[in-house]
């Protein structure tokens, strides 16, 4: 869970320091967000996503916190937004 600290905590000192820099901070937050469901579901089941591709993530969260998989969904869905 420390990586995902260090992300979210990375974004926050980036908005905080260069409000311009909003598509840096949201990738930041992206990426917290992954890596903290990432641990949830490893926790949960021993097993974690070792995929590319991000979609794995929000299934391996549902099948371990069904609750918390459409906040996953929500932020991967920001990830083309904020590098467009």
């Amino acid at each position: 869970m420390s990586k995902a600290v260090a992300y979210r905590d990375g974004a926050v000192e980036l908005r905080r320091g260069a409000p311009h820099l909003t598509d840096p901070a949201a990738t930041l937050f992206v990426i917290a967000g992954i890596a903290a469901s990432d641990v949830m579901a490893c926790l949960a089941t021993g097993v974690r996503s070792a995929s590319a591709d991000h979609r794995e993530a929000i299934g391996a969260l549902r099948r371990s916190h069904p609750g918390a998989a459409p906040a996953l969904e929500h932020l991967i869905s920001e990830i083309g937004r904020a590098h467009v």
